[in-house]
């Protein structure tokens, strides 16, 4: 038997095309230009490259070439190749991985959602990939989806790129909504948001700790202000949780602090980015929405009812601490993989 995390070794062979058995899993995508020219090229100069295969005469790479020599009226049936031959099978992760290693930084295409489905974000870019580069291929257009993350922000009005218009509609509808007195924008500093909210609430409070005080009313963490200023802005008519990260401790730690103290209705918005990490099937933690599980691999279900799992969870945070909670507005942005949601929260009549 074999050992699979036993060292490979290479061995040059010939094979009959025909024989050789495509890998469903290949990364790597071609064009109908890039398949002409490389038709071109193997008409003109025959084989340069060698094919790496396992032992089961599956292709790890070279699928490209293996394709276009086969629809080429000069090579037969019986046409053979020089191909490299595994010692071993690879695992589908070794496979891609290799696939990653002969290839990047060569002129192509990569198929982001087979790579998402076998890797985490930091390993790609531990291999060369860059995050601008994965999230603008899920995009399909890197002058509108910008990076996630803090330095891509708008923190002044009038600089950097603009909000998200869904988002900023259903924020403004949320604002309208509330009665104008405090807003406490939390994660934001002093961003677009800001401003909008400034039109419409009488104080806004600012929160940030990669600001300076005089930037932002409080250069602390979100939940270092819940923990020890929250008491003085009880009276808040909206909170926006503006982290692009995951704000459910934070939210988690608002319904406890305010369970017994807070009576008047309020907004709640937030925006939550960890379906970026559920795409890449990275660690799943059920425990922080207040779901029953232990940390685990995320699944394509996980990215898919990720909205749905945001949902559950203001309405358990609310329930829990004698609040109803009905959404307003609930919209994934970026490619699918933040998501951005509005709701109005009361206190429950038997809790008033």
């Amino acid at each position: 038997m074999s050992n699979r995390n036993s060292a490979i070794t290479w061995t040059n062979e010939r094979r009959k095309l025909r024989d050789l058995v495509p890998w469903d899993h290949n990364p790597r995508e071609i064009n109908k230009r890039e398949a002409e020219r490389l038709g071109d090229s193997l008409a003109e100069f025959g084989q340069i490259q060698t094919i790496a295969i396992g032992p089961d005469n599956e292709v790890y790479d070279g699928h490209q070439r293996k394709l276009v020599w086969t629809v080429l009226p000069s090579y037969g049936p019986d046409f053979e190749v020089d191909v490299r031959v595994a010692s071993r099978p690879l695992t589908d992760k070794e496979r891609q991985k290799l696939v990653i290693y002969l290839h990047k930084g060569t002129v192509g295409q990569w198929d982001f959602d087979e790579l998402a489905n076998s890797f985490e974000l930091p390993d790609l870019l531990d291999w060369g990939f860059e995050e601008r580069e994965l999230l603008g291929d899920w995009g399909k257009d890197l002058e509108t989806q910008h990076k996630i993350t803090r330095s891509g922000r708008l923190y002044n009005a009038g600089e950097g790129h603009d909000i998200e218009p869904f988002k900023l509609a259903y924020r403004i509808e949320a604002a309208w909504r509330a009665r104008g007195g405090i807003a406490l924008d939390l994660f934001s500093g002093n961003g677009q948001l800001a401003a909008w909210y400034k039109r419409r609430f009488d104080r806004v409070v600012t929160v940030d700790r990669e600001f300076q005080v005089g930037d932002v009313d409080y250069s602390m963490s979100a939940s270092a202000f819940l923990e020890n200023h929250l008491c003085e802005w009880l009276d808040f008519d909206l909170v926006d949780f503006d982290d692009e990260g995951s704000p459910a401790d934070e939210i988690r730690l608002l319904f406890d602090l305010i369970s017994n103290r807070k009576t008047d209705p309020f907004i709640l918005c937030l925006t939550d980015g960890s379906a970026m990490n559920l795409k890449f099937h990275g660690k799943f933690q059920p425990a922080r929405y207040l779901l029953d599980g232990e940390v685990r691999q995320a699944t394509r279900e996980d990215y898919d009812t990720f909205g749905d799992t945001i949902t559950t969870f203001i309405e358990t945070c609310s329930r829990d601490s004698g609040f109803s909670a009905e959404l307003m507005s609930s919209y994934r942005g970026r490619s699918g993989n933040v998501l951005y949601q509005t709701w109005s929260i009361d206190r429950l009549p038997n809790h008033a």
